[in-house]
């Protein structure tokens, strides 16, 4: 699996903990309209269907945009705070970028031999 959907598969993670673990009342863990579908699966799908969209947008840019649709309830229907959602966000991508330089310096190395 390649980086890029390491990244957004931790994004989706994180997105559904706060979610659940952090909803600021139970109201805020279901749908509202049937009162059973998981408040997550709202923000998940939004950021799923950017990303199937290969028409109109690159790559790039939907990732970006699907990563934001993520988190776009958060601070509205959890009791994370702006800067606990920045640094946890912040935290990840790190990570990302992290395991990028360690793929291309060890791709460096390989071919100096």
């Amino acid at each position: 699996m390649n980086s890029q959907l390491l990244l957004f598969k931790e994004l989706i993670n994180l997105s559904i903990y706060f979610h659940t673990e952090f909803a600021k009342n139970e109201n805020n863990l279901v749908r509202k309209h049937d009162k059973f579908t998981p408040f997550y699966l709202h923000p998940v799908t939004c950021a799923g269907m950017v990303m199937e969209d290969d028409n109109n947008i690159n790559i790039k840019d939907r990732f970006l945009i699907a990563s934001t649709l993520l988190f776009h309830d958060v601070l509205e229907d959890t009791t994370i705070s702006d800067n606990k959602l920045k640094l946890h966000i912040s935290e990840i991508f790190q990570k990302y970028y992290n395991y990028q330089l360690e793929e291309i310096l060890g791709n460096e190395r390989r071919s100096y031999k």
